[in-house]
């Protein structure tokens, strides 16, 4: 992992330490390597927060919406789960599969690939 004097990132994730230094290093012409979309935004799912949206990883990204569709259905897609709350209409949640597993029980990942919940 990369240091960066003036930065703390004790508290993110490793792979996230990473993209957000690279991020930094591009801003400041200096890339050591260039991340595809796909590795940003499997990367950005690791966050903190159990469930994301196309439109909230679209703006972290800076990526259309349509490309963060793309890249979370046809890149990802077995490797996330994507579900929908009744309270928020037309709008998927998606989350990486191992993370899903985490905090959901078995119970509770039956009883909503059953209902349709989940994918």
């Amino acid at each position: 992992m990369r240091a960066h004097p003036t930065l703390n990132t004790a508290a993110l994730d490793p792979e996230l330490q990473d993209l957000l230094l690279l991020e930094i290093e591009m801003m400041m012409g200096n890339p050591l390597q260039i991340l595809s979309n796909t590795e940003r935004v499997r990367a950005a799912l690791k966050t903190n927060y159990d469930w994301h949206t196309a439109q909230q990883l679209s703006r972290d990204l800076n990526l259309s919406e349509a490309d963060i569709v793309s890249i979370l259905e046809n890149d990802l897609g077995s490797s996330i789960v994507r579900s929908y709350d009744s309270d928020y209409p037309n709008t998927y949640f998606y989350t990486p599969r191992a993370h899903y597993n985490e905090i959901a029980g078995p119970w509770h990942a039956f009883l909503s690939f059953v209902s349709g919940r989940i994918r």
